[in-house]
């Protein structure tokens, strides 16, 4: 996890991981309600964090350049 506050007024959370990452059909459809990866999985999770950080005025986003895993990366205006 890596926080970082920028001089343009908005402040970076980044968290990785090392799993399997994103499935390549499912990138561009991970943000939709009720769409999972998961076996059982409702997909809501990722739909509600992502219209709470954007009622705040930030974006949610997943890095498309990792090798590896997964990386979610949030901005935020500051406070």
């Amino acid at each position: 996890m890596a926080v970082d506050r920028s001089n343009n007024g908005y402040c970076e959370l980044s968290v990785a991981d090392m799993g399997p990452g994103i499935p390549a059909g499912m990138q561009g459809e991970v943000f939709k309600p009720f769409v999972s990866s998961k076996k059982g999985g409702l997909g809501l999770g990722l739909a509600i964090c992502r219209s709470i950080v954007e009622a705040q005025g930030g974006k949610l986003f997943f890095d498309d350049g990792v090798k590896r895993g997964a990386r979610a990366i949030i901005i935020l205006p500051s406070a």
